[in-house]
């Protein structure tokens, strides 16, 4: 009777191995991906303390992350005493394409409320010098490209990290957001487990 209970559970659990296996071999396909791009990017950065001129009310600590079209840096409000997240344009200054594709990120972010999903506080361009930017919520922990670059991610994490992100996706899509630029370097795990994208 033992045996046939035991055999019973383990054919139950097969399912659910499966979607383990599957969310593994996703994810992980992803990463590899796009490893080979964020590595490309991350000799060409602008150093943060040239950013220091025209953020003055920040601290700039260090970059966060590379994108094709911006550039993350951790700060921290000296007012508030808040650690934050800046985005910029790469090279601070852009074409209008670029000035309008940024703040029209962050209209979208400010209309998402989510626990998985990074809010942010302001953005705009700066007087006097077309610099567009958004200061966002700080997420602490580490980026997903270096979890997997370390071996991290087993299948059981893969798939705790897969259920939160599409749960942070299906709160974009009700409002009829669709995230598109998602990739690992965008997406922060806190050391108690919580995604953030």
């Amino acid at each position: 009777h033992d045996r046939l209970h035991t055999d019973k559970e383990s054919t139950e659990n097969v399912p659910q191995l499966r979607w383990l296996g599957i969310c593994y071999l996703f994810f992980s396909s992803i990463l590899r991906i796009s490893m080979n791009e964020q590595l490309e990017r991350e000799s060409d950065l602008l150093h943060p303390e040239a950013l220091a001129p025209f953020f003055p009310e920040l601290e700039v600590l260090k970059v966060l992350g590379v994108g094709g079209m911006s550039t993350v840096y951790h700060v921290r409000q000296r007012g508030l005493k808040r650690e934050a997240a800046l985005k910029v344009l790469p090279e601070l200054h852009g074409t209008d394409e670029q000035i309008d594709q940024l703040l029209k990120e962050g209209r979208i972010m400010a209309r998402l409320n989510d626990p998985n999903i990074c809010g942010v506080y302001q953005g705009g361009l700066l007087a006097n010098e077309s610099i567009p930017y958004l200061l966002m919520e700080y997420a602490s922990g580490r980026n997903c490209f270096d979890l997997v670059k370390e071996g991290w991610f087993d299948a059981f994490r893969t798939h705790q990290l897969i259920r939160q992100l599409c749960q942070a996706l299906r709160s974009a899509h009700r409002v009829g957001v669709l995230h598109h630029d998602l990739k690992p370097a965008n997406m922060i795990l806190s050391d108690q487990g919580q995604l953030k994208v």
